[in-house]
């Protein structure tokens, strides 16, 4: 039986259940169904893409969470010295803003690690985080204490995009990487506007402070630039890492 459209879209809104009322969440610029594109270049020359999409809320160990879900890869002659593919997955509970679960899948190098992360979160403010790990030396499953507040890194970033970013403010997030804790510092410092291959956008400066390790570390503060209207979307991120200067711009916006 063929339904008239009305009908259908009603069928399909009632079948989607909780994830279409949670949609949107007070307070919170964002939603599901948000994508967001990045060209990334290392020493002015292209290097690869990323990709972050936003989506529809499912239960995850009891807890009503959306999918941060952000997909890398090289391209290029960077991609055939060091070829890297790895996909991130931050499950973000919106009524809280904290991480609940995180997962790592990557393949660098043609070498493959796996990450999961779960955040427990107990009254009176104890938190654990449950890791497992998977690389070629084989596998790991610990415990560790962690802050109450503690994030993964991409949930820090949609944490700070709740966040009403003035020039002056200053903001440190606790994050838990699955090795070490540390805290993410984050000053605002100013407002410019940045052209880029989607026009101009009027922006906030923010100083980041990191800890990360390896190639990604980092040789003096992070400068990113997040929109100044009120979604605060992630425009564009300079560092200067041991791997050289790493730059990524926002190319596509989807919502």
């Amino acid at each position: 039986m063929k339904l008239p459209a009305g009908r259908l879209a009603a069928a399909l809104l009632a079948a989607a259940g909780p994830a279409v009322a949670e949609s949107r969440v007070a307070g919170v610029p964002f939603a599901p169904g948000e994508e967001l594109v990045y060209q990334v270049t290392v020493l002015g020359a292209r290097a690869g893409q990323a990709r972050i999409d936003l989506g529809a809320a499912r239960d995850v160990d009891g807890v009503s969470a959306w999918p941060i879900i952000v997909r890398t890869w090289s391209t290029g002659s960077l991609g055939r010295l060091f070829p890297v593919r790895d996909r991130f997955v931050s499950w973000w509970n919106p009524a809280t803003r904290l991480a609940v679960q995180s997962r790592l899948d990557a393949l660098e190098k043609g070498e493959s690690r796996r990450l999961r992360i779960r955040f427990r979160r107990y009254p009176g403010g104890a938190a654990l985080a449950e890791v497992e790990s998977e690389d070629r030396h084989g596998s790991k499953r610990l415990v560790s204490t962690i802050d109450a507040k503690a994030q993964d890194v991409v949930a820090a970033v949609f944490w700070l995009r709740c966040q009403t970013l003035r020039p002056g403010e200053r903001f440190s997030v606790p994050v838990f990487t699955g090795k070490k804790s540390w805290r993410l510092g984050a000053d605002v410092v100013g407002v410019a506007t940045l052209e880029t291959p989607l026009g101009a956008f009027p922006c906030v400066h923010l100083k980041l402070r990191t800890s990360f390790e390896g190639n990604l570390t980092s040789l003096s503060d992070l400068d990113a630039w997040f929109s100044a209207d009120a979604r605060h979307l992630p425009v564009r991120l300079d560092a200067s890492l041991l791997l050289g200067r790493l730059q990524a711009e926002l190319i596509r916006v989807e919502e």
